[in-house]
Formats: C-alpha cells, structure tokens, sequence
C-alpha cells in the first residue's frame, strides 16, 4: 500500500532528471519539498515529484538529507475494555 510522504530537504543533493538526450543530474536545493509515494526502506532510486516535475534520487540522500513533512500518525493508545 503506499501512501504519499513529503520531504523538505535541509541539505543539497543530486538527483536524476530523464530528458530526450539522456540523464540529466539535477540539484535538489535545501529547503525545497519533494514527494513520493515510494518507501524509502529498500536502497535505490525511487521517483520523486519536486514542483511538478519527476526525477530519480537515492533513498540514502532523502533519508539523510531531508525531513518527513508529515510524518506517520503515532499509534492510538488502546483503550482498556476493563
């Protein structure tokens, strides 16, 4: 099931931007939100959406480099039926 997660990037990386002529690297600048509907716990590449436009970046660089803007929902505590 996925889900889509937003990241705000608090250090620079590259990711990878496919164009007609080929790859193309692409400077994810700090402060700049990305989203994916990709998990980010299998090593790779995995696609992210920044302003409308799709690029590929390691999971490693949005893990190390960038902040979940909205992150998981922490559990419910369960109420006792006692």
């Amino acid at each position: 099931m996925s889900h889509l997660s937003t990241y705000r990037v608090v250090s620079p990386f590259l990711a990878i931007t496919a164009v007609e002529q080929g790859p193309r690297f692409f400077r994810i600048p700090e402060g700049a939100v990305l989203e994916t509907e990709k998990d980010l716990f299998q090593p790779g590449l995995v696609e992210v959406k920044i302003d409308h436009q799709t690029l590929l970046a390691f999971t490693r660089d949005i893990k190390e480099r960038a902040v979940p803007l909205n992150p998981e929902p922490a559990e419910e505590p369960l109420d006792t039926l006692f």
